[in-house]
């Protein structure tokens, strides 16, 4: 049964069974749905009730301008006009921008040509920009975090490694457990102490804060019992950003009991935000307005996804669930499971009345809901609960090929990848014997001494 269905962005025609739906470009359409339904003083899904980050819309999004949803992907690059029209580009892992630039000026071009004014080049209308992206994710899957340098309380340095008891498996003697996310060296001590209700026993003094080790690139300051008395982490954070570093504090991002989970999350902000934030920063040039999907299926304004990146580890999957949602619902089943598979993994969630599953609702006994990333970090922000499984067990990020030559192996060539990118054209090699050397995005080698012999001349 094919249904026409009137969304509140246009008519569009999915196909529809009682148990799948096909939506093309179904995250770029979960951002352009959540953005029309965005209301006056509307923050998205926020998750922790931050006490500094978050903001208001101000208003609701104008109907005389023009809206685009926008999805950033591994493989492809989706774009979805205010009337339904839809651009598909490969996706430009060195700079992800760059194919939504593309993207949009076609999208402009295409709507100009079909007589929309809005999209004149000469008095083009605001553009509203909502874009579920995979940066964040893809910084955490392969290991491309920015170092960074912890501030704990003195004596609370090793927290971060110390962690808890509780590990996906217990059992197993051979299973490794996830690095920290901060070196031994980069944990740095603050002589100050509040009691377990927030009451000051030690003050920290600006003087005695510790040197910052060299080629650290962003600071995580989290104290013990900050989330009941922020005042030593807000002299602390203010007297390194004074000087010029990129301070990420507990309290003003996860102001919640528990030091280990606060901590981690306070540490993976830190980790994400030099490189999410000068992505979305380059974008802001496209629009007037530019809205970013959440891991729980909200929408946050630029500088709030900007400054808050570990909330966005899973932006781009949670636009297909929004969007299969909204499609199931409109045409006539409320509950359903969205299945959503791309280029680098498989992304599953349940719909229950419409509402897609997330974690907050799944453990609402419970005040911290502690949301486990793919690198096994804990971070309190809420998500939709998305079941993921990642392509073939992992991507290639990076690549050794070697050559037979006198006795020994040598190098022939090497390279590093981003997403997709072809393992077939290293130009002649001249040799009896080669072996390429794959290692996983998450550091494991995938094949080891892949033998191809007699691949010379007459070999």
């Amino acid at each position: 049964m094919v249904t026409a269905v009137e969304s509140p962005i246009g008519p569009f025609k999915p196909t529809v069974a009682p148990c799948a739906l096909n939506l093309t470009s179904r995250c770029a359409w979960g951002t352009l749905l959540v953005l029309s339904r965005l209301t006056v003083g509307s923050g998205g899904a926020l998750g922790t009730g931050r006490r500094v980050l978050g903001s208001s819309f101000g208003g609701v999004a104008e109907r005389s301008a023009w809206h685009i949803g926008v999805d950033t992907g591994g493989t492809f690059t989706d774009l979805v006009g205010p009337d339904g029209s839809i651009v598909k580009l490969p996706s430009t892992p060195a700079d992800p921008g760059a194919a939504i630039r593309e993207g949009v000026e076609r999208l402009r071009a295409e709507a100009f040509a079909r007589g929309d004014l809005r999209a004149d080049p000469g008095n083009p209308a605001p553009l509203h920009l909502a874009h579920g992206t995979t940066v964040a994710t893809n910084a955490v899957l392969e290991g491309t975090l920015a170092r960074v340098a912890q501030l704990g309380t003195s004596g609370f340095a090793d927290l971060i490694e110390i962690g808890r008891q509780n590990r996906p498996s217990l059992a197993d003697h051979f299973a490794d457990r996830p690095p920290p996310l901060v070196a031994r060296r980069d944990r740095l001590d603050v002589a100050e102490r509040l009691s377990p209700t927030g009451e000051v026993e030690l003050a920290p003094e600006v003087a005695a804060l510790p040197d910052i080790p060299g080629g650290v690139e962003a600071l995580a300051v989290c104290l013990l019992h900050s989330d009941l008395n922020p005042k030593h982490e807000e002299l602390v954070a203010q007297a390194y950003r004074e000087v010029g570093w990129d301070v990420t504090a507990s309290h003003e991002l996860s102001p919640l009991f528990r030091e280990y989970e606060r901590a981690s999350t306070t540490v993976m902000n830190a980790a994400l935000r030099p490189r999410v934030r000068r992505y979305l920063e380059g974008l802001a040039p496209l629009a007037e307005r530019l809205w970013v999907m959440t891991s729980a299926g909200g929408l946050w304004p630029l500088g709030d996804a900007a400054a808050a990146p570990a909330g966005l580890a899973l932006s781009g999957p949670a636009g297909g669930v929004r969007a299969a949602a909204v499609v199931a619902s409109a045409c006539g089943f409320p509950d359903a499971i969205s299945f959503d598979m791309g280029g680098t993994s498989t992304d599953v969630c349940l719909i229950l009345d419409g509402d897609p599953a997330s974690y907050w609702q799944a453990e609402a006994h419970d005040a911290q809901p502690v949301i486990e990333l793919d690198l096994g970090q804990p971070v309190t922000f809420n998500r939709l609960r998305l079941e993921e499984m990642i392509a073939t067990g992992q991507r290639i990020a990076a690549y050794v090929l070697e050559a037979w030559h006198d006795g020994t192996w040598k190098e022939v060539c090497r390279g590093a990848t981003v997403g997709h990118k072809r393992l077939d054209r290293f130009g002649e090699v001249t040799a009896q014997r080669v072996r390429l050397h794959i290692t996983g995005s998450r550091g494991a080698p995938t094949l080891r001494a892949f033998g191809l012999y007699r691949a010379a001349l007459g070999g």
